[in-house]
């Protein structure tokens, strides 16, 4: 779906199958590099998040997350 648009932002979950989250981060931060990317961890938290922002994440949340602190993020990264 990333390579058929281009759209405003990717919430990632960092816990997923082939490819796992990083994969995905890296890949869509070199193809895209001005997309902004949230990503979503409830695992190994603190450095796990830390590390996403290092390799290109705009923005994280810890799990579990309410829908109201999502979309919150979601308008601060988008600045709305």
């Amino acid at each position: 779906m990333m390579k058929q648009g281009s759209p405003d932002l990717l919430v990632l979950d960092l816990n997923m199958p082939e490819p796992d989250g990083f994969d995905l981060l890296k890949m869509e931060r070199s193809r895209a590099p001005n997309l902004r990317i949230l990503v979503i961890s409830g695992y190994l938290k603190g450095p796990l998040l830390e590390a996403a922002r290092m390799v290109g994440a705009v923005a994280t949340l810890e799990k579990p997350v309410s829908e109201g602190a999502l979309v919150s993020k979601v308008r601060e990264v988008l600045g709305r």
